[in-house]
């Protein structure tokens, strides 16, 4: 009985040990579909921090102290990513992302101080969307529009959910612009590609993706859903 019994935890060891040894060694080879590498200044071969990687809308990375970066959120196939940074020229790659597999792929940005100038006005979605039911003509207006227009929409201190606090405009942690007491901001940015950042009290911060072109005026509304 002794026996039996000692063969029988002997077995029910080796079983475990067997699936846990399988099961260790099938995460070990467990890859995601990765795209790592580094952001340097192509005149000096220096990291650039922060340097933002995007694809289409959306930021995808954002480089640490190192100009180090990594993205794991692609599915396989082919993409064309663009990497920017303030004072440099953005730079466009094509890459193949294949399953389980890392993609080392380096980005030589090179210096460009040339300007372009956003101008827009921050508008509360749920009055923009009641204007254009009232006035249907609306619908059909352009950003220019409808920051010289009125839209009747617009987030003014005066109506805002937290009385007598701006509307800002950030990239990253630095303030680019800060909307005056009408809901109206400008400023000037080095031409490129960037995720600005729209944050007002009383509604929810919106991320998009903005393409600044040399000496250019480009019209952005921030268009905001209440909290």
């Amino acid at each position: 009985m002794k026996n039996y019994a000692f063969n029988t935890l002997k077995t029910i060891f080796i079983v475990v040990f067997a699936l846990f040894n399988s099961c260790s060694k099938d995460s070990e080879h467990i890859v995601e579909n990765t795209i790592k590498g580094t952001v340097k200044n192509q005149l000096n071969q220096k990291p650039v921090h922060p340097a933002y990687i995007i694809y289409d809308n959306e930021l995808l990375a954002t480089t640490n102290e190192d100009g180090n970066f990594e993205i794991t959120s692609l599915k396989a196939g082919n993409y064309s990513l663009i990497c920017s940074a303030i004072n440099f020229g953005d730079k466009v790659v094509q890459v193949v992302v294949e399953d389980e597999k890392i993609l080392n792929n380096d980005f030589y940005l090179t210096p460009d101080e040339s300007m372009g100038k956003l101008i827009g006005e921050f508008q509360d979605k749920i009055l923009l969307d009641e204007s254009f039911i009232n006035n249907p003509e609306k619908a059909d207006w352009n950003a220019e529009q409808i920051h010289d227009g009125v839209s009747g929409a617009t987030i003014q201190v005066k109506n805002k959910p937290v009385p007598n606090v701006m509307s800002h405009v950030f990239l990253e942690d630095s303030i680019l612009a800060e909307a005056d007491e009408y809901g109206q901001y400008w400023f000037e940015l080095q031409s490129g590609t960037y995720p600005l950042m729209a944050v007002s009290e009383g509604y929810v911060d919106q991320l998009r993706i903005i393409r600044v072109e040399t000496d250019s005026l480009f019209f952005v509304n921030f268009i905001l859903e209440r909290k």
